[in-house]
């Protein structure tokens, strides 16, 4: 028995600029997750496709073992294009939502899109709540469930984790921070919906097909389903909301967003009920398709390289990184250290930081605000010297970076090679992955030196690049790793490893290693200087107006 129907509407158009590898993910990134819970044969996809011209079936590539949970239903262009012909980008918004739940199998019905998955918690949640009704005080057959979205950063999705890494990613970021579009509950906006089949075909279906096209057709609903006093619930009570893809800036959805063509107040519906027998193309003979393009590797869309496109900071880019320091700080050669870091980050599939030698807190608030999924382990060596001398290091660190990025963040304090071992296996590797940080100051004999070599070259497979920070020049004492990576980059204090097992794009290994002039290091010395002092007196004029009007806090 089909327990839950997954309704999406789409077309093989640019209205993402990744549409078809984004649609392609979602189906099989939420089997996958199903499939771990023993769940898949529960759950149908169904995609309605209106009007490609090339149908979306002969494109989207789907796991070969999901091949029949997944049903591809052709809308023709002629028919698309009639039935669309005042909306948007050519496209009905009401229509094929309610040729969705029309067609749908399941008992349930899950209207989502192209670009939303549930985790492996998040289904098992549902299931819970769906297989478990009759232990609810509310009816849970005449309730519509409003499904929150937590949006995934952008330069986290372009590197094409693969279901591994992203269900790492899920099971151990800081959710509380993480973007959520959940602000307009109450009038049903910026959710996905959730609901009984047979309760929404009394209604006639999920939207009205005689909103206006720039209708929003949630708050339509909204109003309708109030006035008949049906339960409307927001499904993150209960631990279950999407992870959404977040869609390039310059694809057509975002402009479409923008310009107020969509998503406009609604007028008040005069009825209830608005749609006539025939909605949701009853009258239509609309045919069913399976998926042509099957797969054998679920992770095929990764992509065979390990660089990305060159995402050189701008000027801009580095003033935002100098502004999230802790501390004031003109230390130069930091500064151009942190900028090879997160460029680096920025330009290649690395998902993993990992620093061996704590020493400074702007290093690591500023890598960790800017690059917010990356994962990051850290080990303070120091922090042994004092009982609280770790509140002024780590404890500070870990204090800020709560409140601003939701990446796996691990403060290690300890000096104990074995206690770095056991975090180690915390941290997800793949291949190339991860970039490490040695901070030389910190080895203070023969003995760690090695350990840190050892970890290295038994790693290796895993590592992209490993930079040694001699603050102190303390040379003598750094780890031999010549034989499995190759130097790229030399500093007054730091220096550039690669792996020489690498494969890029342009073959030129020092492609991502950026060099600041003159120019732009007195630039940003004369407005980092300007935001700095700006900083403090906005600061003491806070302090100010809180201790005259506490009244008003």
């Amino acid at each position: 028995m089909i327990k839950f129907s997954y309704n999406l509407v789409s077309r093989n158009d640019d209205y993402y600029k990744d549409n078809i590898d984004i649609l392609s993910k979602t189906i099989n990134t939420n089997l996958f997750f199903l499939d771990k819970i023993y769940k898949k044969d529960s759950v149908e996809f169904n995609i309605i496709d209106w009007g490609s011209e090339k149908p979306l079936n002969n494109h989207v590539k789907i796991y070969k073992e999901y091949e029949k949970n997944v049903n591809f239903f052709n809308v023709s262009k002629k028919d698309a294009d009639v039935l669309s012909e005042s909306y948007p980008n050519k496209f009905n918004l009401n229509i094929p939502v309610n040729l969705a739940v029309r067609i749908s199998k399941g008992e349930f019905v899950i209207q989502g899109t192209s670009d939303q998955i549930f985790s492996r918690v998040g289904w098992l949640n549902l299931f819970n709540i769906f297989e478990n009704k009759k232990k609810f005080k509310f009816d849970v057959d005449n309730t519509i469930f409003y499904v929150p979205r937590k949006i995934l950063e952008f330069d986290f999705y372009k590197k094409k984790p693969s279901i591994d890494i992203l269900e790492d990613f899920l099971d151990y970021h800081n959710s509380s921070y993480m973007y959520s579009k959940n602000s307009s509950f109450f009038i049903g906006g910026g959710y996905s919906l959730l609901c009984n089949k047979n309760m929404i075909e009394k209604m006639g279906g999920i939207n009205n097909e005689k909103n206006s096209p720039d209708s929003g057709n949630d708050a339509d609903l909204n109003i309708r389903l109030t006035r008949l006093g049906i339960n409307q619930i927001d499904t993150n009570s209960f631990g279950v909301f999407f992870y959404k893809f977040p869609s390039d800036v310059k694809s057509i959805r975002n402009k479409l967003l923008k310009s107020k063509l969509t998503r406009q107040p609604p007028p008040i519906p005069l009825d209830n009920f608005p749609n006539d027998d025939d909605w949701g193309m009853k009258q239509y003979n609309i045919e069913t398709y399976s998926p042509k393009k099957l797969i054998n590797d679920i992770d095929i869309n990764i992509g065979e390289y390990f660089n990305l496109e060159n995402r050189e900071l701008s000027f801009s880019n580095m003033i935002s990184i100098l502004s999230k320091f802790e501390n004031i700080s003109f230390n130069i050669q930091e500064w151009k250290l942190i900028f090879q870091i997160i460029n680096i980050i920025k330009s290649n599939r690395i998902f993993g930081l990992i620093e061996i030698g704590f020493d400074n807190v702007n290093r690591l608030v500023s890598i960790g605000q800017q690059e917010k999924s990356t994962q990051i382990l850290t080990m303070d060596t120091e922090s042994k010297f004092s009982e609280y001398y770790y509140v002024s290091r780590l404890r500070k660190v870990q204090d800020i970076l709560s409140r601003n990025r939701y990446g796996k963040f691990i403060a290690l304090n300890s000096d104990n090679f074995n206690e770095l071992n056991n975090n180690f296996n915390q941290i997800k590797f793949h291949k190339w992955s991860n970039l490490i940080l040695v901070n030389t100051s910190s080895i203070k004999s023969k003995d760690i030196s090695n350990n840190i070599e050892n970890l290295i070259k038994d790693k290796v497979s895993s590592l992209s690049y490993v930079i040694f920070w001699n603050k102190f020049k303390n040379v003598s004492l750094i780890p031999n790793i010549d034989n499995n990576f190759k130097n790229i980059y030399n500093d007054k204090k730091f220096q550039i490893y690669i792996n020489k097992s690498i494969i890029l794009k342009n073959s030129k290994e020092n492609s991502n290693i950026k060099s600041l002039n003159y120019f732009s290091i007195f630039n940003l010395i004369i407005v980092y200087s300007i935001f700095s002092i700006y900083n403090l007196i906005n600061s003491m004029l806070k302090k100010i107006h809180k201790k005259i009007f506490r009244f008003k806090y």
